[in-house]
């Protein structure tokens, strides 16, 4: 221990000095390779910890802005539903009137058309030798009896007047099935079939 000394009167005055408990030159205590490879394992176990942990909230933040996206998507698409929709309805209206007259013009000038629209839609039944049924307006029922008035093929089939279907319209029935030839119906079809339709795309 250094001490500074001075004489005061007849006292010798001693400046203290803390002692030093550590020796900074002395050397590093030697640390044993099983004390360096547990170190290294539980740094390795906690990265290995911390890196899960941050995996799976990135998962799941991933997740949670995916499910925002489609919701957002979702909300975007509603517009675009009913619009389409609407055009539709409009497209089947529109369709449904110019369909109309150009059949109501074709029969008005070829009656057998009326037969040959009947035929085709009775080769749709599983069973047509048995009594078939055919409903129609009573204009287009009289126009169908005078075509069908010495037909072989006709011998089986009963014509009701039904004033509750269109001119353009009719309906057959039999014992099994039947079959509704409604115009609207077909248009409606058509024009959702043709809607629903994606048209390809080709690399350029």
């Amino acid at each position: 221990m250094n001490n500074f000394s001075k004489k005061s009167g007849n006292l010798d005055v001693s400046a203290w000095e803390t002692p030093r408990l550590i020796n900074h030159n002395a050397p590093s205590p030697a640390v044993s390779s099983s004390e360096m490879e547990a170190r290294q394992e539980v740094y390795e176990q906690a990265f290995r910890e911390g890196y899960e942990h941050g995996k799976e909230l990135g998962l799941q933040e991933a997740e949670d802005q995916l499910r925002l996206i489609e919701e957002l998507l979702a909300a975007l698409r509603k517009p675009f539903d009913e619009q389409s929709r609407q055009l539709t309805e409009v497209l089947v209206q529109l369709a449904g009137r110019i369909a109309r007259a150009i059949v109501a013009r074709e029969l008005e000038s070829s009656p057998e058309t009326l037969l040959s629209m009947v035929q085709q839609s009775l080769s749709l039944l599983e069973n047509s030798e048995q009594d078939v049924f055919i409903h129609l307006n009573p204009h287009t029922a009289q126009t169908l009896r005078s075509l069908i008035s010495d037909r072989e093929v006709a011998r089986n089939w009963q014509i009701v007047d039904d004033p509750h279907v269109s001119l353009e319209d009719f309906r057959i029935r039999c014992q099994d099935s039947i079959v509704d030839a409604d115009l609207d119906a077909r248009i409606r079809l058509v024009v959702n079939q043709v809607l629903d339709q994606k048209p390809d795309t080709k690399e350029v």
